[in-house]
């Protein structure tokens, strides 16, 4: 079990929230390795980058079982992932086409931050607009001859932190969170819109998307438009008007009716029913008619991504896609946390976006130097 202050990590983006509650402790150690723990190969040769064939590197060895026939998840090629260590990439969520991907970045070091709690920037700066070290949200379009990284116009401002982007199918309407630290921890889900090519600020989602006793909201993911939508998201409330707050982590929706939030409901089916206090449920993802659930759970001492069936009333079959298995010695090389599942369908088949990280060292407690990447994974018909 981690100690009580590993806890903090669990709402400062989507991918830490859902690894707080492994037994992992704290490491000390730093690595001088300037390098990805696994060492890329050069992507496939092709001349034409697609969304089934995006531009990758080599398959990541150790650390995962897939299901139902996902392939070996394999960490996506620079610009969007970085060959060198620094920085923090979080938050990934893929259009529904499969040619883009919001994301948030930090100069700050996760692995850093994660020993110590300290905020120290390492990483360089993602685009001339990046000059801040806080969160901010990127775009990453693929074209055929591979990615490029943009600032995100949505963006509020330098002292603002922005992450955990979330776009319905025409990517118009953007959810996002931001995270604050002064004078107190709290974070809000805001709602942006495009209107003739241009971002507009909507501001924050009122009760009962942001409870009234700031209970962690975060990780919203849109289905639908402006007057008529189900936002999905997840909470720490233990009560539906999120006035108060518990330590576990579910999933929740509220829909949108000309404009009106609808009092929220919890994803029939997906939360645990586990009396573990390690029970979490977080960073939901739909398909666009809502008959499939994807997102990421600690249940039953297994730990990764869970998808269930919508039989009418609830949804069911839960079972997992994606487990991580690295729970004892060696670490080193392996995927170690798994995080935010964002998934579209193809005509080839499914593709799923999501954050990954290996550890660079083997601590003396568990894995340490956790380098976080995008990566990416398929299921072809």
């Amino acid at each position: 079990m981690l100690q009580n202050n590993r806890k903090k990590l669990l709402s400062l983006s989507g991918i830490v929230m859902s690894t707080l509650v492994i037994f992992f402790t704290n490491c000390s150690s730093k690595s001088s390795d300037s390098t990805l723990a696994v060492t890329p190969t050069p992507p496939l040769p092709q001349t034409v980058y697609t969304a089934w064939e995006p531009l990758l590197d080599s398959e990541i060895a150790g650390g995962i079982t897939t299901f139902e026939g996902w392939s070996t998840p394999r960490f996506v090629s620079a610009p969007v992932n970085y060959p060198q260590l620094g920085g923090w990439t979080d938050s990934v969520t893929v259009s529904r086409d499969g040619l883009h991907l919001f994301f948030g970045y930090t100069k700050n070091d996760y692995s850093i931050f994660e020993t110590t709690f300290a905020l120290q920037p390492t990483g360089p700066s993602r685009t001339s607009e990046n000059t801040t070290d806080s969160f901010q949200i990127f775009e990453a379009s693929l074209q055929s001859t591979g990615f490029s990284v943009a600032y995100h116009p949505v963006n509020p401002g330098p002292t603002v932190w922005p992450a955990s982007p979330g776009v319905n199918a025409t990517q118009d309407v953007m959810a996002y969170t931001t995270f604050q630290f002064t004078p107190s921890y709290r974070t809000e889900i805001l709602l942006a819109r495009k209107v003739s090519g241009s971002w507009q600020q909507l501001g924050s989602l009122a009760a009962p998307v942001n409870g009234l006793g700031h209970c962690d909201d975060d990780n919203a993911f849109i289905i639908g438009d402006m007057n008529n939508a189900t936002i999905y998201f997840e909470s720490k409330r233990t009560n539906l008007a999120g006035t108060t707050c518990g330590s576990k982590i579910r999933l929740y929706y509220s829909t949108v009716t000309n404009g009106a939030l609808s009092p929220a409901q919890e994803v029939p089916g997906v939360n645990g029913t586990g009396s573990d206090s390690t029970d979490t449920d977080t960073q939901i993802a739909l398909s666009e008619n809502k008959s499939t659930a994807y997102w990421t759970s600690i249940r039953d001492n297994k730990y990764g991504f869970f998808t269930a069936d919508w039989n009418g009333t609830t949804f069911g079959n839960v079972r997992p896609m994606m487990l991580t298995n690295t729970f004892t010695p060696p670490f080193l090389n392996k995927i170690v946390r798994l995080g935010e599942p964002s998934i579209t369908e193809l005509p080839e088949g499914h593709i799923m976006y999501f954050m990954c990280a290996i550890a660079k060292e083997e601590g003396p407690s568990g894995p340490s130097q956790i380098q976080m990447r995008i990566c990416f994974s398929k299921k072809p018909k």
